[in-house]
């Protein structure tokens, strides 16, 4: 087998992904690998643009939870300086706006560290826990809402600060990649 991208030269492994050879010019200089196995030009674009474009989908959504947050804090805030009597309403505000944060906590799932990698998951789907569950998730969330608004704020503020790093260095990458001639 041969090389996909220099067919002169002999391959020394195959595509993690789609088992192309990839001869030790390509290997030295593509740099990218699932689970020890290098990637191939065309897989490795593939894989970075498919990274840059999973980060910023999770930036827009740390972004509209910032908004979230923002605004139920910030008109709870209001109502509590106008009227002090209308505290429920400002706690109910600050329950809307750390609630997906708080519920989030209880229900989020493992995520795939590879594409490789399969995530076995035990359900706790009978009886009264899912009950007991979000008893305690609505419990939390009515108790510790403003803190939790303030913490989640600041923690998608810094997830933001953080995409964007990765979103430049894997723009980065993938503007190397790209200048790259096939």
């Amino acid at each position: 087998m041969n090389c996909s991208r220099h067919p002169e030269a002999p391959a020394v492994n195959t595509c993690a992904v789609c088992g192309a050879g990839i001869c030790k010019n390509c290997i030295d200089e593509l740099h990218w690998e699932i689970d020890g196995k290098p990637l191939c030009h065309k897989c490795s674009v593939e894989k970075v643009t498919a990274i840059v474009e999973d980060l910023k989908s999770k930036k827009r959504k740390s972004k509209s939870k910032i908004g979230l947050i923002s605004v139920t804090f910030i008109v709870g805030f209001i109502i509590i300086c106008i009227n002090p009597n209308y505290a429920i309403v400002s706690a109910i505000l600050w329950t809307i706006g750390g609630f997906s944060s708080v519920m989030s906590f209880f229900y989020s799932k493992p995520k795939p560290s590879s594409s490789n990698e399969i995530i076995v998951t035990v359900e706790y789907d009978e009886g009264l826990w899912p009950i007991l569950k979000l008893i305690i998730a609505l419990f939390f969330t009515l108790t510790f809402a403003p803190i939790v608004s303030v913490l989640m704020l600041l923690k998608n503020i810094v997830n933001i600060r953080d995409f964007n790093k990765k979103i430049l260095e894997n723009e980065s990458i993938l503007a190397q990649l790209k200048s790259i001639p096939d």
